[in-house]
């Protein structure tokens, strides 16, 4: 078996034959040439080839041989040679050539384990030539994050003395027959530092509900290693710094988040040049599962996140976007930034706030989106509509803000100018601002500019969100028998229909 030979991969760097100096404007090589320690070796091409001769050297499939592939380079025509169709190195570039070692399968296709040695040299004609500081080129040999050579500048050798020689250097390469030896091979252009790495993070949004974990993931060009923290600032972590190698994502678990707390990723880059500054995510809140009546209530204030929101008004309709728990106890009002449709069923992130009597979503995000669910209207008489006939957000009993309902009740009053019309039941009601032509009893109803207006003087059944009008009264007026003066403000209760199909006449 293939095992029980010593395994021997050589890596050749060189550089274009037509010059002695490695600089940037130059053509250069490197060459992977993996033995078995009898027969020809196998050969594959990094660096910056140009022309289809460039690194076309002899080639045979040798049975257990062990191999060496690399990721970033394309196949050409030739069956055993791949070559870098890049450009040549540019002032303060980085190149890094992904390379995958490991050792053929046997004949019957098992895995063939063993130790792989590994030789690396410059040939005498392609002497890394830094005595130009603005054309210096240095190359590294790295596994993960571990140095494993740097060649040195202004140095060359020939076949029988390698730079690199994994026995002398006591590096070990053992392959287990399944999972292949990770190589780097990083050319830097070193006329100048490599600027520092600029990392984006991309994490949850800005809020979690849940506490026990946090993902993120990230980029940054050129990077050797990344390295995370977490905490609620750079000072007090609570998740100390780890490497992820080259890994770009990570989730965080085994996490005692604490709800109403702000929590940061930091995640640093290690390019050739070295270590970049720690960058800091936009911050995640640790949001607290409630119901839409708790936010409303108890949590007002505080981040939530809000399940069984049902979308009773869409973005799109009159009144705005308003949801409501499914068991139709409680509803609010979601601030612009957050696209739905009638019933879609929401998990939603924000904080509550009261703003003139309505309850209100602010900094809305959407967690998720599941089927339809349907939430029919709440019938309820003017009186009940209303509830508060001092219109000072003084309720009894159920605050009804916010519900999707339906009254009903005689077109008392219609102004087209103004897309409203009072309804009345026979309560009387009164709220003292009326229209242009004078007082009105019953509910005041808002409806949008495009839709059919009600006939005046006729019944009709009227679906839409219950909200408030606050108005700040330039006249004295008389609102539900109570006197109020000019200055004082009122809530006036308001049914503000989606479209025109939220109000049918039910009379002749």
């Amino acid at each position: 078996m293939i095992s029980r030979f010593v395994v021997f991969t050589l890596l050749t760097l060189c550089f274009a034959a037509d010059s002695a100096v490695a600089t940037i404007d130059n053509n250069w090589l490197v060459k992977i040439r993996p033995l078995n320690g009898f027969g020809i070796p196998n050969t594959v091409t990094c660096g910056t080839g140009t022309s289809a001769s460039s690194g076309k050297y002899s080639y045979s499939i040798i049975a257990g041989a062990s191999e060496i592939t690399c990721a970033d380079l394309a196949t050409t025509t030739y069956p055993r040679w791949q070559k870098d169709i890049r450009l040549p190195l540019q002032r303060g570039e980085t190149k890094v050539w992904n390379l995958r070692m490991y050792i053929s399968k046997n004949a019957d296709g098992t895995p063939n384990p063993g130790r792989i040695k590994l030789i690396a040299y410059i040939q005498s004609d392609g002497v890394i030539n830094n005595n130009s500081p603005e054309d210096a080129i240095t190359v590294k040999l790295m596994r993960g994050t571990e140095l494993i050579w740097e060649f040195a500048p202004n140095t060359s050798t020939t076949f029988d003395l390698p730079n690199y020689d994994s026995d002398v250097q006591g590096d070990i390469f053992d392959y287990d027959g399944t999972n292949p030896i990770e190589l780097q091979l990083v050319a830097v252009q070193c006329a100048q530092q490599l600027p520092d790495p600029t990392v984006t993070i991309t994490d949850d949004g800005f809020y979690t509900s849940g506490l026990t974990s946090l993902q993120a993931s990230w980029s940054a060009p050129d990077t050797l290693e990344y390295q995370y923290a977490i905490g609620t600032n750079p000072t007090n972590l609570i998740v100390d710094w780890k490497s992820t190698g080259l890994n770009t994502q990570t989730t965080e678990t085994g996490l005692s988040l604490q709800q109403g707390q702000t929590y940061y990723w930091y995640v640093k880059a290690r390019n050739a040049t070295g270590w970049g500054s720690s960058v800091e995510s936009d911050g995640i809140i640790a949001a607290r599962p409630c119901s839409i009546a708790d936010a409303r209530t108890i949590y007002t204030g505080s981040a939530v996140c809000l399940s069984d929101a049902v979308v009773t008004s869409a973005s799109s309709d009159f009144p705005g976007l308003w949801s409501e728990s499914g068991n139709r106890a409680a509803a609010l009002r979601i601030a612009p930034g957050i696209i739905a449709s009638r019933d879609d069923n929401l998990t939603i992130a924000g904080v509550v706030s009261w703003q003139d009597g309505v309850p209100t979503l602010t900094n809305p995000e959407l967690k998720s989106k599941t089927s339809p669910t349907v939430v029919g209207p709440v019938g309820m008489g003017n009186a009940a509509v209303a509830n508060d006939k001092t219109q000072s957000l003084s309720y009894t009993g159920v605050n009804p803000v916010g519900l999707l309902a339906t009254t009903w009740g005689n077109v008392t009053g219609l102004d087209t100018n103004a897309h409203v019309f009072y309804i009345d039941d026979g309560t009387s009601l009164s709220d003292g601002i009326g229209l242009t032509a004078g007082l009105c009893t019953g509910i005041r109803v808002e409806y949008p500019a495009t839709a059919t207006p009600p006939v005046d003087q006729h019944y009709y059944k009227v679906t839409g969100i219950r909200t408030i009008e606050k108005v700040v009264l330039t006249s004295p007026t008389v609102a539900n028998g109570q006197e109020h003066l000019v200055g004082e403000m009122l809530y006036v209760p308001v049914i503000r229909v989606r479209d025109g199909g939220d109000y049918v006449r039910v009379d002749n």
